[in-house]
């Protein structure tokens, strides 16, 4: 590459030229001329940006190694949250359940109080008769596989204490600390199923713990569903 002062418009007898002709005739000058005209410290300069440029390339793959380290506990890190995640999510589905089991058994042994002014002495009916029927009937395949499990798996099924032949009528109910309109919806399915099968009358209800919306209540009145809201004491706080 041609240094821009030689491409300078200087005469021949002019003495940067003169000096500038010896340079390149003879460059081993050069550097005893670049000593002279030069400080200790710029001519140092190429060593120490060649320094500088080795560190930075050492300080850059340390750099790397170190995110890559930290990468891989990340990746350790998110699986033992994603473990953590699930196990959390499992105890609350448990307890969750345990909650509604202790929810159902409270409105079993207060089933009279709940079903009061609905049945006359409400108590819980017997349920091997019904899931005798209902067994009979799936095995002559009068009823479809769904029909029979919706006749065993009502939470209460509760009758009048008079009724000793529970000819009728039958409360069918599903029990809820909260519900949602599928407990609606199983409650009718399974009051009317039982009420077919078993050739009596029945009744669907919910109870549950807590409030519900006004929207549901008109849900509950084309399926033919009654609500009763039973608070309870150890479940108030759900």
């Amino acid at each position: 590459m041609t240094s821009p002062i030689l491409t300078l418009d200087l005469p021949p007898d002019h003495p940067l030229r003169m000096i500038l002709d010896v340079i390149e005739t003879h460059p081993e000058v050069r550097e005893p001329l670049l000593r002279v005209l030069l400080t200790e410290r710029l001519l140092a300069l190429p060593d120490q940006v060649d320094k500088l440029q080795s560190d930075f390339e050492e300080f850059r793959d340390e750099t790397h190694a170190r995110f890559d380290r930290i990468d891989q506990r990340f990746d350790v890190i998110e699986q033992r949250l994603d473990e953590n995640t699930g196990a959390i999510r499992r105890l609350e589905g448990h307890v969750r359940r345990l909650v509604g089991a202790s929810y159902e058994d409270l409105c079993r042994a207060e089933i009279a109080g709940i079903l009061d002014g609905q049945l006359d002495q409400p108590v819980l009916a017997d349920r091997e008769p019904i899931n005798e029927r209902f067994l009979a009937e799936r095995h002559a395949r009068r009823i479809s596989r769904d029909e029979y499990l919706d006749g065993l798996r009502p939470d209460i099924i509760a009758r009048s204490k008079n009724d000793d032949t529970q000819a009728g009528p039958y409360a069918v109910i599903e029990a809820s600390v909260t519900f949602n309109q599928t407990d609606l919806r199983n409650a009718a399915r399974r009051a009317e199923v039982i009420g077919r099968v078993m050739g009596v009358e029945t009744a669907g209800f919910v109870v549950t713990n807590s409030d519900w919306p006004m929207d549901v209540d008109e849900l509950a009145l084309q399926l033919g569903v009654t609500i009763i809201r039973h608070v309870s004491p150890d479940h108030a706080e759900t």
